[in-house]
């Protein structure tokens, strides 16, 4: 009995550091997409704008990681989505879980634009995302579906693809 409380109290004590840790893995992830996406011409101006929808703790890690960094000569800007029109001009835009019931209103008002819509999400990449956080074996994946990027306009580089799972 009195292992079973210590087992119990030991994961409610590392659970919030476990999905910490997850964000940071996410935030690292989007930030290598980055290198590995080339946007149109009149994205490659102005601000590099990453939005969250939902608050799931990736938008303060994203912040911490990309403190005075540059992507391809551009500020980046991150910032915390509470409606789409907030960020009518996004790079990327992150679905949290705890949002991911609003992945089909992201595909909608992003459509046609050259946003990469990221989630984590089951089926995610089959319900529009380009790019779906997974976690196999206890690691954090990603499925990635290159006919969705082609829509929105994006170029992807191969070693992005070769390092994700191709889905269609």
């Amino acid at each position: 009995m009195r292992k079973s409380v210590m087992v119990w109290l030991l994961a409610f004590l590392l659970a919030p550091a476990v999905h910490a840790q997850q964000d940071m893995f996410k935030a690292l992830f989007l930030y290598n997409f980055t290198k590995n996406i080339e946007w149109p011409p009149a994205y490659q101006q102005g601000e590099f704008v990453i939005s969250v929808l939902g608050n799931d703790g990736i938008s303060d890690e994203l912040s911490k990681l990309m403190a005075n960094k540059k992507i391809n000569n551009q500020e980046i800007k991150i910032t915390q989505l509470t409606n789409l029109s907030a960020a009518p001009k996004a790079h990327i835009v992150f679905v949290s879980p705890s949002k991911s019931g609003s992945l089909a209103a992201v595909m909608s008002y992003y459509k046609g634009k050259p946003t990469l819509i990221v989630a984590q999400k089951e089926n995610g990449c089959r319900d529009g995302a380009g790019i779906n956080f997974v976690v196999v074996d206890g690691k954090i994946k990603y499925e990635i579906c290159p006919r969705h990027n082609q829509t929105q306009g994006l170029l992807v580089n191969q070693k992005l693809m070769s390092l994700g799972i191709v889905t269609e």
